[in-house]
Parts: C-alpha cells; structure tokens; sequence
C-alpha cells in the first residue's frame, strides 16, 4: 500500500504540470506512468487512488474554475475529469490484470483517444481541455492533428505510457512479446516520422502581413486602436484584426462606430476586422481596403452563461481581401474541430480571429486556436483581449506573440504564408479516428463482460488450464 500510495502521489504532482493552464508539454507522457503501475493489481483502493492523484493535479486549476463557470460548474467539471482518469487507469489496470494477449497494451491509448473525441464531439467547450493541448509546443507530434485530430494526439501520448507500464509489469510474460511491444514502438516512431515529414514541407514563399491590435479595456477604447493601426500601417501591415466586442453599442450607436472604422480603413487603405457587440449579436466587422464595410461575422460558440442573453450565429464567413480569402471567426469558435474543419475545406488562405480571453488562460486559448489551426490547415491570426497577440501557421509554429495591454494597448505584425490552400485529412474525414476508437472502446468493455467464455478465451489467450480466468460472479468486484 504504501507504494500504490508514493504512485499516486507523484502522479499527483506531475500531473499539476499537466493539467494546468500552462502545461509542460514532456511531463504529460510520464506523469500517469507512476500512477497505473501503483494501480495494477489493487483492488478497490484503485479508484480513489486515481481520483486523489487528479485532484492534486487540478487544484491549481481550482480558483479559474470558479472565476469562469461558478462553484457548481466547477464541481461537476472536476467531477467529471476525475472519472475520465478513474476510467482510463482502471480499464488499462484491469486489461493488465485479466489478459496476457498483445492487444492489451493498446486498451488504454483506445479508451482515452475515444473519451477524448466524445468529449470533442459533445463538450460545451469543444476542444478546451484536450490532453492533446499540451503537444502544441512539440510540433512533430502536434501535426498528428492534421490526420487524426486531437484523438490520435491522445492515443500516441496513451500508448507511450500503456508500454512502459506494461513492461515494467509484466517483462516478458505475455504472448507474443515481439508483437506486444514492436508494434506500439513501430507506431509510436510512425507518428513522429510522419510529423517531421509533414513539419519539412516549408512555409511557402508568399506572405501577407497581417496587424493584430487589442487593448484590455472594458468598452471603448476606440483611440487606442486608431493610434496602434496607424503605427502597424506605417509598419508595412496589410491587413487588420483588432479585439474581440470592443465596445457593446444600439443600433444606432453601431452605425455610427461602422461608419467611423469605414472612415479610418479607407484613410489607411488596409481590410480590417473588428470585433463589437451591437444589441444581441457579438459580431466581427469585415471592411476592404477601400474602407467600405463588406460584412460581418456573427459569433456562433457563445460562452455558456456569461453570453447566455446572445443570440447564436449560424453561418461561417470567408472574404477576399487582399487578392486573398480569409476566413473569419470569433474567439472560441475556434475551440471546436467541427468549425475547424469546415474553414479547410473552404480553402481559407488564413483565419482572422478577434478574441478575449479571461488573462490566465492567455496560454491555453492560444494553444487550442493552435490546435485548430493543424486541423484544418490554415494559418490562425488572433488578437485577443487579456491574452495574447498570437499567430501560428498551418503546422502550428508561432509567427508572432505578444501579451496585450491595457492604456494604449499594444499591436503587433506577422508575416503569415498564403497560398498553401490544401485541406487537412482531418479536415476531410474528420472524427474518423476517435470514432473507430469509441467502437473499439465498447468491444473491449463487451470483452471484459463476457468473462470467461470459450470465444473471448481464444482471443484473448485467458485460460482456465493456467489458472488465470477470472469468475464471471466476480469480476466486477475489484
């Protein structure tokens, strides 16, 4: 007990540098390893083993929580991650224990990779909170996005910890030894290989410079955004993205703003987008360089709560501007691979992205955009209040970064590559991966119910000759 206990405890600890909203990307590989090897074996003291080694990972995350959804939202989100982690120790720990075949070591990669596509696929959150998150700075396992989305992500990360526990479990007391552990290997080296081939293929040599602007200022610091424009025009900008709901204006009022950005685009002569609220819409203004107002984007991913009293958009937005198409898009939108997708496959030479973030999650907004970016295929340009300036390419390598301001606010340029219009596989077949893995998810699960039957024992090499089947009265018990 007491090792189970040490387990758990540095698992712990390692997964406070995982889970929270600045992870460090290399601990996310090792820091459930401790944990399960603690696991295998246990009984019922797996569960809260699991669930005290989540709680300690989360609790730096705590004080966000109850910031951004409340204390009851904050309960169930904890809740349910510490079930998520219960789920993914405790299928992996009772695979171990029960099978000896080589499929065995891929029981626990399946189930995460699938846990993570359901999540992305029913979340109110999207992508948010994706353990593929912590990849963005490692761009050679990051591109597996663009094949498989954030679920093969996952799986890799799954099936790195699900060979080195199973090895430092069972050595080589499992059938076909060469298979059980070459083939994960074989994997593993596949997707890195295939990340670095696809990191090769270069950035392009055409360019548009795009000015980000934001000023973390309640409403309307309008001047401010004049000022830092006119420096990133002078600069060489071409085109403009300024903040997220800059000012929450009437109708009128947003008339009268529409008609003085129209005044200001046409005198510096660049296409700007600009992110306001007018009445119930939060809306993302589009204008050519011609300073004319050309269209808007109205946001579709509403913050649950905080924009419960908005109405919804329904329609994504794509422009030509600059001999370019840009697709346009509101802050978390781009949490969600859905939305992600749908801009690949309209051919977008780069998204323009007004945001605002909550300031301590600056890095974790960032990093999901980045995300969606290798998903769908395209450069991502976001300016974000109380966040960063961030810009990445369409393999997620940053352009640009810089941390917004309040006062005078700050603005910033990124040269981004165009002319690299070529949709994702992820962005084609979408969810494909994590589904199939949410159906192997089920077989396993359908595996572990029937016990001890003829079938499952032929397919799983459990014998009841070799004393290793396990009563079916019995196997829910541990």
């Amino acid at each position: 007990m007491p090792f189970r206990i040490a387990g758990a405890s540095l698992s712990g600890l390692l997964l406070w540098f995982t889970l929270g909203l600045t992870p460090v990307w290399w601990m996310a590989w090792v820091a459930p390893i401790p944990l399960l090897w603690a696991v295998v074996g246990a009984g019922r003291e797996a569960r809260w083993l699991c669930y005290g080694a989540v709680l300690v990972g989360l609790s730096g995350n705590f004080s966000y929580y109850l910031q951004t959804t409340g204390p009851v939202a904050t309960v169930v989100l904890v809740t349910l991650q510490m079930l998520a982690w219960g789920l993914y120790m405790n299928s992996a720990r009772r695979a171990m224990a029960r099978w000896r075949t080589w499929w065995v070591v891929f029981v626990l990669p399946v189930v995460m990779a699938a846990v993570d596509c359901l999540i992305g696929l029913f979340s109110p959150h999207g992508s948010w909170g994706s353990l593929a998150l912590t990849q963005v700075e490692f761009l050679p396992v990051l591109q597996v996005a663009s094949f498989a989305g954030s679920a093969g992500i996952v799986f890799l990360m799954g099936l790195f910890v699900s060979v080195v526990v199973l090895f430092l479990v069972k050595r080589w007391d499992v059938e076909g030894p060469v298979l059980t552990y070459g083939l994960p290997v074989l994997v593993l080296v596949g997707g890195l290989g295939f990340g670095l081939l696809r990191l090769g293929e270069g950035a392009g040599k055409k360019s548009v410079s795009v000015g980000m602007v934001a000023v973390d200022e309640n409403a309307g610091a309008w001047g401010a955004y004049e000022a830092r424009s006119r420096e990133l025009v002078k600069a060489g900008a071409e085109v403009l993205v300024w903040a997220e709901k800059i000012e929450r204006l009437d109708a009128a009022g947003g008339a009268a703003r529409q008609a003085w950005v129209g005044r200001l685009g046409r005198e510096l002569g660049v296409p700007m987008v600009v992110g306001v609220q007018v009445e119930k819409r939060n809306v993302a203004w589009v204008f050519n360089g011609e300073g004319a107002w050309i269209g808007e984007y109205q946001k579709q991913q509403l913050v649950p709560f905080l924009e419960g009293d908005l109405e919804a958009g329904k329609k994504d937005a794509a422009y030509e501007l600059k001999g370019r198409r840009f697709g346009v898009a509101v802050c978390r939108d781009l949490f969600f691979s859905r939305v992600a997708r749908r801009y690949g496959l309209l051919d977008v030479d780069a998204m323009l992205v007004p945001a605002w973030d909550f300031y301590r999650d600056a890095w974790m907004a960032s990093a999901v955009s980045t995300l969606m970016a290798v998903e769908g295929g395209y450069p991502v340009v976001r300016a974000g209040r109380e966040s960063y300036l961030h810009a990445v390419d369409r393999y997620g390598r940053v352009l640009a970064q810089q941390r917004s301001a309040g006062g005078a606010g700050v603005g910033l340029i990124a040269r981004v590559p165009v002319g690299q219009k070529r949709a994702t596989v992820y962005a084609g077949l979408g969810d494909t991966f994590g589904g199939l893995c949410v159906a192997l998810f089920v077989l396993f699960a359908v595996l572990y119910a029937l016990g001890d039957a003829w079938v499952v024992e032929y397919l799983t090499g459990t014998s009841r000759k070799g004393g290793e089947g396990v009563d079916t009265k019995k196997r829910w018990l541990d």
